[in-house]
């Protein structure tokens, strides 16, 4: 559930943080991307890691 939380954090907050570690403005929107990559990914792995087992024993 904590991954779920910091996953979707972070994905709303892409540009924000690509804001926040983008030292040569040139790049903002590829970093930008990659973050929100990354963090769908992880947000993805854990609702379904989240619903295994309800999906499973039911």
């Amino acid at each position: 559930m904590i991954c779920t939380v910091l996953g979707l954090l972070i994905f709303s907050g892409a540009p924000q943080i690509a804001a926040l570690l983008d030292l040569r403005g040139s790049t903002h929107h590829v970093t930008r991307c990659v973050i929100a990559i990354v963090a769908f990914g992880v947000l993805d792995l854990a609702i379904n890691t989240t619903m295994w087992p309800v999906c499973y024993y039911t």
